[in-house]
């Protein structure tokens, strides 16, 4: 059973849009999908050195109550971090959690 209290962290769910600007361009944005409590947990972390730039990148497990339509091509925001949703975890028999594998990489915007 998910508990309330290991759900500590705000976090938002966003998801891709297409906006017109003044001129009938389209233009990709980022829209809230919902803004709910999580269990955020940091899983790994690797520093490395690309090209000449030094690059990190963090993995995240986020637990989540059971919401529909929650997808990969998603994104989280956690205070000024971006993490990127790799995959959806459902807790299919119960539908009582999400859990959410997320990246964030230091050097991407």
């Amino acid at each position: 059973m998910l508990k309330a209290g290991d759900l500590n962290t705000r976090i938002e769910i966003q998801h891709r849009t297409l906006l017109q600007d003044k001129y009938g361009q389209r233009i990709e944005s980022w829209a809230t999908f919902a803004k709910v409590w999580a269990d955020v947990r940091h899983i790994s972390g690797i520093e490395s050195i690309k090209g000449n730039v030094e690059s990190s990148e963090v993995r995240a497990s986020i637990r989540i109550r059971y919401i529909k339509n929650v997808m990969a091509a998603m994104r989280v925001i956690i205070g000024d971090e971006v993490y990127e949703i790799e995959s959806v975890l459902s807790d299919i028999k119960y539908k009582e959690y999400i859990d959410l594998t997320c990246r964030v990489l230091n050097n991407e915007s």
